[in-house]
């Protein structure tokens, strides 16, 4: 059970991460503000082809841009360091990239904001074969 003293309840910390999100999406929506004014479609890149980013080709495909009038597009650019320059160039409003990346751009100089992420966890794993049946000692020898 959560200690309520160390921060609140996963309830709280989920809603306060589900309003600052949407907060951020609020206040930042100046990219689709302006490609709604000009015509021009939403360019929005991302860094690979992983399920990390199924939510966005299933809004795409859902037709939830369309339903919500935004002419999005979807552009794949390899790796985060490219697709932060773009985004930098203004080549494209929005991308979905690590976290790495715009985070050196930032101490760099650039103004980037990050909003969210679409996984709250590093999607990997470890595994090892073990080379014997016995657990090593580390005892120093007699």
């Amino acid at each position: 059970m959560p200690n309520d003293s160390m921060g609140g309840s996963d309830k709280k910390r989920r809603f306060r991460a589900v309003f600052f999100i949407f907060a951020g999406i609020f206040l930042n929506l100046a990219p689709i503000r302006t490609h709604l004014a000009d015509g021009q479609p939403l360019r929005i890149a991302y860094t690979s082809i992983g399920i990390s980013y199924g939510p966005l080709w299933l809004t795409k495909e859902a037709g939830i841009f369309k339903k919500h009038n935004i002419d999005a597009e979807l552009l794949y650019i390899a790796g985060g360091p490219l697709s932060t320059q773009a985004l930098i160039a203004g080549d494209i409003g929005i991308a979905f990239a690590a976290a790495g990346a715009l985070i050196s751009a930032n101490i760099s100089g650039s103004v980037l904001v990050i909003l969210g992420a679409t996984i709250d966890t590093l999607p990997f794993e470890l595994y090892a074969i073990p080379r014997s049946k016995s657990r090593p000692s580390y005892a120093e020898p007699s």
